[in-house]
């Protein structure tokens, strides 16, 4: 399979999108289920700090690709250097400053 990039905004809708699409493209790479629901609870995750942090209207570009029979995914986003995994850096409505 070739690589796909996709540009998507970072609104709710399109988030559930994004985490359908990764789950259809490890289903079609043989990845196993347990897997699959792994990855995409991990990306929505990682896709909502991005939210928090960015807003709902920041784009970005979804892109999957096998690589020496490995998947790969990658998500960029324009904009301040950002970990969206560092749990310090984020602030919510259930976190006191």
């Amino acid at each position: 399979m070739s690589a796909q990039f996709e540009d998507y905004t970072l609104s709710p809708v399109e988030i559930d999108r994004i985490s359908e699409k990764i789950s259809e493209w490890l289903k079609q790479n043989n990845e196993s289920l347990k897997n699959t629901i792994r990855m995409r609870l991990i990306m929505e995750e990682i896709l909502l700090s991005l939210k928090n942090h960015f807003g709902e209207e920041q784009r970005c570009t979804l892109h999957i690709k096998k690589r020496l029979g490995v998947p790969s995914i990658n998500i960029y986003c324009k904009g301040e250097s950002f970990n969206p995994l560092n749990k310090e850096d984020e602030h919510d409505e259930y976190t006191e400053y």
